[in-house]
């Protein structure tokens, strides 16, 4: 059956909605002003213990340049660290009128120490919003929850409102809870 054309009026226009952009800080010192000195202190020594395994390593399968744009590089830190290049490669090049921050890792997320995890998450989230959503009007920010702590999760999703620029959850349920 032939569907009849239908013609957009002056009212209705496509637009496009990015629901996965990555974001990402170019060193964990990104984070320190929006973490308190004690955590601070714990990640300069500690660093992050993840729940997964081989977590440094590439994910199978191998994928070149660990499956980022080769030219999504900035010329100081990994992709997804820096706007201005964002701006010029994805959001204006393919006319992205809103975008969907989602953080992958690293954010908290799987973190062992939960209440390094809670702290974690709450600084990437405001990083998020600091970094990402106040200078770049198009972006919204996915908040960061600590997977392993249904306390810290419920007061961390509570404290985030939509006046914040936070718009959705990444929730990965992991198979160890």
């Amino acid at each position: 059956m032939n569907v009849p054309l239908r013609h957009q009026s002056a009212s209705q226009r496509t637009i496009i909605v990015d629901c996965d952009i990555h974001p990402a800080y170019r060193t964990p010192a990104d984070l320190h002003p929006f973490l308190p000195a004690r955590w601070r202190e714990h990640m300069t020594t500690f660093g992050e213990h993840l729940r997964q395994g081989l977590s440094g390593q590439l994910a199978w399968p191998r994928m070149m340049a660990a499956g980022m744009r080769i030219d999504a590089f900035p010329e100081q830190g990994p992709p997804g660290c820096d706007l201005a290049l964002m701006r010029a490669q994805h959001l204006d090049a393919n006319g992205v009128e809103y975008g969907m921050l989602m953080q992958l890792s690293r954010g908290g997320m799987e973190e062992r120490n939960l209440d390094f995890a809670a702290a974690l998450s709450r600084a990437v989230n405001d990083w998020q919003l600091e970094a990402w959503v106040k200078p770049e009007p198009r972006l919204r920010a996915g908040i960061v929850v600590p997977q392993a702590d249904v306390h810290a999760t419920a007061a961390t999703t509570s404290g985030a409102s939509a006046s914040t620029g936070i718009r959705n959850r990444l929730d990965m349920r992991a198979s160890y809870l």
